[in-house]
């Protein structure tokens, strides 16, 4: 059976924030993240201007930061988000 990886981009309905750059910033850290957004910066462009669909958009940005990422190691750092990071962003409960 071929694994696939699924995202879950929470975009503020149950966290404070859309989490898909606080995931990037967590397995990557800031610079790389800044530095990614800077080379992706044309795209970004052509996505605001609608050009490139909201799907599509997140699809290269994910591939950008995680295509040479093992599969067991990004799984650990999305259990380590989970546990340290996503706490504080979640909204709290009623």
């Amino acid at each position: 059976m071929k694994q696939a990886i699924a995202f879950f981009d929470f975009d503020g309905t149950i966290t404070r924030a859309d989490t898909l750059f606080e995931i990037i910033r967590f397995h990557k850290g800031a610079a790389a993240l800044y530095a990614g957004m800077a080379i992706l910066s044309p795209l970004l462009v052509m996505f605001k201007l609608k050009l490139i669909g909201n799907q599509r958009m997140k699809e290269i940005v994910l591939r950008f930061y995680f295509k040479d990422t093992p599969l067991s190691e990004f799984q650990q750092q999305c259990d380590a988000f989970c546990r340290e990071r996503l706490p504080a962003l979640l909204r709290p409960g009623p």
